[in-house]
């Protein structure tokens, strides 16, 4: 979390370097989509674990509260993509500031 804490500090710069660049760049994009679609990932979770202690197998938003969970990504994917446009915006700001001024 420290990463995306970073994305807000303007005290130390995010990219210094390319080398900041190819490492931060893809790993802050991969966090982004975590965040987008945690609530699937957690909804097939619990999804399975329900199946494994009832024995039922079909599975739909009325009979299942772990189905309803996607529906969370309403909110988490806006919420994601406003991570990534800052990190890019700050990105591209920084490189054009500290990479290519040297």
């Amino acid at each position: 979390m420290k990463l995306i804490s970073g994305l807000f500090s303007t005290k130390k710069p995010l990219v210094t370097s390319v080398k900041d660049i190819v490492i931060k760049a893809p790993l802050i994009s991969i966090i982004c989509l975590f965040i987008a679609f945690f609530p699937i990932g957690i909804a097939y979770l619990g999804m399975w674990v329900t199946q494994l202690f009832t024995g039922q197998e079909n599975f739909n938003e009325g009979n299942c509260g772990w189905v309803a969970l996607p529906f969370l990504c309403i909110a988490t994917i806006p919420v994601a993509v406003f991570l990534f446009a800052i990190f890019m915006l700050r990105v591209i700001r920084e490189t054009r500031m500290n990479v290519f001024k040297k």
